[in-house]
């Protein structure tokens, strides 16, 4: 039976990191992907926008986990040899509440940390993307939030932790997890495989890994930043202004919603 200091479970973006940060240690590390190639899963299917931090809450983990790697995802692109595109964020308000809204948010982003803010004019955005809608009001552009393609991201993190020691082992689903003593016993692949510890990174099937045996304190992954194939386009990400609803205008919208194509059927 092979032995492992440490497995890690799911070949995304998140498995590929975690294998990469291993290989820093003097750790025998295997991933294990039960799919025929890495960055498969919901690694594929997401927005690839790295976010500047601006909307997330002050003071929590997440917002200086996202404000750091907004401020420092350039480097690690450079550092792996990917691509990367720091176009900025636009978001943008149309209605009279937009610009509270967006004063909110700006002073927030400050709070936070985010680098070169700028609040602008409904004049101001349209010279940016002079495509908008002309009754545009005002925008919040964050210049240090970019987009990355996720493939190329995830793979480069593969590569650099296969040379610097990490096994990787694809095709290779865990069905099974035993404790055992000084670790675990997993069923991979048709064969049995021994590791002092386990990285959850399974994605979307995280929960089915931790529901295998009873009581098994893994690291769970977390969200990741989100990517499509428009990664590379020299083009601002752009969003409206949030909009927060009463339940008569929720109402309202949703039978709007519903007539329209009963509506349209009728017109035929």
């Amino acid at each position: 039976m092979d032995s492992y200091d440490v497995t890690v479970i799911g070949g995304g973006l998140l498995g590929c990191f975690a294998a990469r940060a291993l290989a820093r240690y003097r750790l025998r590390t295997l991933l294990l992907e039960e799919r025929e190639d890495l960055c498969t899963g919901i690694s594929r299917a997401n927005t690839a926008i790295v976010y500047s931090g601006c909307d997330t809450k002050p003071g929590t983990l997440k917002c200086s986990l996202c404000v750091g790697a907004a401020q420092s995802f350039g480097a690690l692109c450079r550092e792996l040899g990917v691509r990367y595109s720091q176009c900025g964020s636009l978001m943008i308000g149309f209605g009279p509440n937009s610009e509270e809204v967006l004063r909110k948010k700006y002073s927030q982003g400050l709070r936070n940390g985010v680098r070169g803010l700028r609040f602008l004019s409904g004049e101001e955005v349209l010279a940016l993307e002079p495509g908008l809608n002309p009754g545009v009001r005002v925008g919040l552009f964050a210049p240090e939030a970019g987009t990355v393609i996720p493939w190329e991201l995830g793979l480069a993190a593969a590569e650099n932790a296969v040379h610097n020691g990490v096994e990787i082992r694809r095709n290779t689903k865990v069905t099974a997890v035993e404790k055992a003593e000084n670790g675990y016993v997993l069923g991979a692949g048709g064969g049995r495989i021994f590791s002092r510890g386990i990285v959850n990174c399974a994605g979307l099937f995280a929960d089915e890994i931790m529901n295998i045996p009873e009581k098994l304190d893994f690291i769970k992954d977390e969200d990741v930043p989100q990517m499509v194939e428009w990664a590379l386009k020299e083009a601002n990400p752009i969003y409206p202004v949030p909009v927060i609803w009463d339940a008569e205008q929720f109402t309202k919208t949703i039978n709007r919603i519903r007539t329209v194509p009963a509506a349209a059927a009728a017109a035929k």
